[in-house]
């Protein structure tokens, strides 16, 4: 509307969600503060609220209330970065547009990068002009431009410089080739179609994998551990692990005593790091991968790198720490709805939620102090607990009061609703995964690769301390049951005394196909959810697992154009949809019996479901995603043609038995969109059934005697919810 040249004040947008977002501290950030001469603007910030906290504490005077308002303006004024805006596009043509010219308060913006979350919301990030060539040139850190690389995945290493993150000690590193192990094992393979677009399956039996057992993972001394612990947390104590950035690095460090190691087991100090020279370890303070140093070889050594990281303003930066891990926590749909269930199996499943919501609807105070705080409550964080209870720590006797009752009955209903859509509590938690660094040792010191851990087992600290013998584990996005793996808890000596430092991440085994069974999880920060509940680890049914075969995006030299082009591709990434067809494609499959031709055609497009889900996924690297066949989702194309012959229309009727049209009921109570229309939906059918029959659509269901209308709108009410 404005021609692509905007101008508008800060006043106009300090108090308008909708228009200014906030970030967090980054490497970008602290370039920008450089470059504009504002580093210290968050010195001032921090004075300001120290000044508004003081006048909040005077009396409630009009001149005080102005001193505030204009104390929030300063505090607004300093907080705000009008050099940098996010752009979310509702249509490509508008991006090529900003591409072209962009104007903001009469000055020029010019595309910077989109990073990997953002263009799945069609958001990219624009930057002041003035400031464009110098934080280009930073963000390259002087690597070799003459090098071919996929242009989505390079503008994602430079996306890193926008992860929110904290600045600690430059390590000693040493940066090593990643460990390859190779083993054999059964899966289901999923590819790409030849005559169609409908992927091709097969059993594969003992199939050669070869996987890198620590992709996007590496180790670090207990002494270096413990010192960022101590600059970022300020404890005294070694941290499980922590997620880097730097420049093109990114990726997790574990807490492991590789100099322990080198004396005491490869009883040697030098390794060869990728470069080809040798490196002592009792020098490193970290030992990362090539899978972390994404652009290594864009660099003649490791000293060239560190070089241009001094030279370029790079920092090392940590975006997170591994932290204390839940009791408990919710279940994701998606981690139940492939169980084959009894009622007593789901009545079981249930009963801590039932019983939750039982206890706070009796007015328990004591259950809805922990349901209003959560089970976190300490002494350190009672204060920032929820008003309700805090007055209800104080007095129990408030739970009989009207107020405070309504407002536990109104959150108590969320709760309730959640629970429809399987939001459950079990015992478990989410935790950062690893890989065996005993084995990565192993092999950087050129030695045979075993590792502590068998397959099928796992380390967990956290399950060790419970005695729990065996757990699932699953990682979203999901949809089958080939995506839920059980594995056996490790309680080896050895390990423990070798795994010791990491105490609240788990550790996987090198030898099995759990990680693609988790949808090809790495080691980058990915979590893993684990629980011991009976009924979900009984009721597992041991599936290969799916081996989706992933297409390799072309290489190339990176320019502005083919890096803008790689954007617009990644825009409105499907994932999403995609999982929700596949738990339509499940609710579908129960209504046939087990083994029948229907049956087995929806298991098959469940497996295919996945397929296209790494697709999605890659399509923000700009690989081309092959679309799903429309008639699995869509009635329409399911419906016979003039033009049809006899094998086409025969088809075209069985994919119609078959297809995943309509949602599962309980989607009204996780998508408020579907709740609004399945009511308009209901809606209309009342009105037009009180005007002709003088009933209701319940009465109507109820009904044992019907016309032929009658039953044509209850098959037609059928066949859309």
């Amino acid at each position: 509307m404005n021609d692509y040249n905007v101008n508008v004040a800060l006043s106009d947008v300090a108090y308008n969600s909708e228009i200014v977002i906030s970030v967090g501290h980054s490497q970008l950030i602290k370039w920008i503060e450089e470059l504009t001469d504002t580093s210290d603007n968050y010195l001032k910030a921090e004075q300001v609220r120290k000044e508004i906290k003081y006048l909040k504490s005077l009396d409630n005077t009009k001149e005080n209330k102005k001193a505030i308002k204009d104390k929030y303006d300063e505090l607004y004024s300093l907080q705000f970065e009008p050099n940098l805006v996010s752009i979310q596009f509702d249509k490509k043509s508008h991006f090529d547009n900003c591409c072209n010219s962009l104007v903001i308060n009469g000055r020029p913006f010019h595309r910077l990068y989109g990073t990997p979350g953002g263009l799945k919301m069609s958001t990219v990030l624009f930057v002041d002009m003035e400031l464009y060539g110098p934080i280009y040139e930073r963000v390259n850190n002087g690597r070799n431009l003459e090098l071919e690389y996929t242009p989505a995945k390079l503008e994602a290493y430079f996306a890193l410089t926008s992860s929110t993150s904290n600045a600690v000690t430059w390590p000693k590193m040493i940066v090593v080739k990643g460990t390859t192990v190779k083993f054999k094992a059964d899966v289901i393979e999923v590819s790409d179609g030849i005559e169609s677009n409908d992927p091709i399956v097969k059993d594969v039996k003992d199939k050669e994998i070869e996987s890198e057992i620590n992709d996007g993972c590496g180790v670090m001394s207990p002494a270096y551990s413990r010192q960022i612990n101590q600059e970022i947390m300020g404890i005294d104590d070694t941290v499980s692990g922590v997620c880097a950035r730097c420049a093109f690095l990114k990726g997790m460090l574990f807490t492991f005593d590789f100099h322990d190691f080198a004396q005491n087991v490869a009883h040697k100090e030098i390794i060869i790091d990728a470069w080809g020279h040798e490196r002592n370890v009792m020098d490193a303070d970290v030992i990362v991968t090539t899978s972390q140093l994404k652009l290594w070889d864009a660099y003649d050594s490791y000293e060239s790198y560190r070089e241009n990281c001094e030279k370029y303003g790079y920092e090392f930066r940590l975006t997170k720490m591994s932290d204390e891990l839940d009791e408990s926590r919710n279940l994701n749909y998606q981690f139940t709805q492939s169980y084959y269930l009894s009622d007593a199996d789901i009545d079981e499943l249930i009963s801590p939620t039932v019983d939750e919501i039982k206890d706070i609807i009796t007015l328990d105070p004591r259950k809805s102090i922990v349901y209003l705080a959560g089970a976190g409550l300490n002494d350190k964080n009672v204060m920032k607990s929820d008003y309700i209870a805090k007055a209800l720590m104080i007095n129990p006797e408030l739970i009989n009061d009207p107020y405070v009752r309504s407002r536990i009955e109104r959150m108590i209903q969320k709760k309730i609703r959640l629970a429809k859509i399987s939001t459950i509590d079990v015992e478990g938690n989410f935790a950062l995964i690893s890989g065996d660094p005993y084995a990565m040792c192993e092999d950087i010191f050129g030695m045979e690769v075993h590792g502590l851990l068998g397959a099928g087992e796992l380390y967990h600290k956290f399950w060790q301390d419970k005695n729990v013998k065996e757990v699932v584990c699953m990682r979203a996005p999901m949809c089958a049951h080939f995506n839920i793996s059980k594995q056996q808890i490790s309680y080896d000596e050895n390990a423990s005394y070798w795994f010791k430092y990491i105490k609240d991440c788990i550790i996987l085994n090198s030898w099995d196909t759990l990680r693609i069974a988790e949808s090809g999880a790495d080691c980058d920060g990915d979590i893993l959810f684990t629980t011991n509940n009976r009924v979900l680890v009984d009721k597992h049914r041991k599936l290969p697992a799916l081996d989706c075969q992933q297409r390799k995006a072309p290489k190339m030299i990176p320019t502005e154009e083919n890096i803008a082009a790689s954007n617009k591709k990644g825009f409105k990434n499907k994932v999403g949809s995609i999982t929700n067809i596949g738990t339509s494609m499940l609710n579908l499959q129960s209504q046939f019996p087990m083994g029948s031709k229907e049956w087995n055609e929806l298991e098959y497009r469940t497996i295919c479901i996945q397929h296209f889900q790494q697709l999605s996924i890659d399509s923000v690297k700009g690989i081309k995603m092959t679309p799903m066949n429309n008639q699995w989702n869509n009635l329409s194309q399911c419906l016979p043609s003039p033009d049809d012959n006899d094998e086409i229309a025969k088809i075209k009727e069985f994919n119609k038995k078959v297809c995943a049209h309509r949602k599962p009921f309980f989607f009204i109570y996780r998508y408020n969109t579907t709740k609004a229309k399945y009511d308009k939906y209901v809606k209309n059918i009342n009105s037009k059934l009180k005007l002709k029959y003088h009933i209701s659509l319940d009465e109507l269901l109820n009904m044992e005697e019907l016309t032929e209308e009658e039953r044509a709108i209850i098959e037609a009410y059928i066949n859309i919810v």
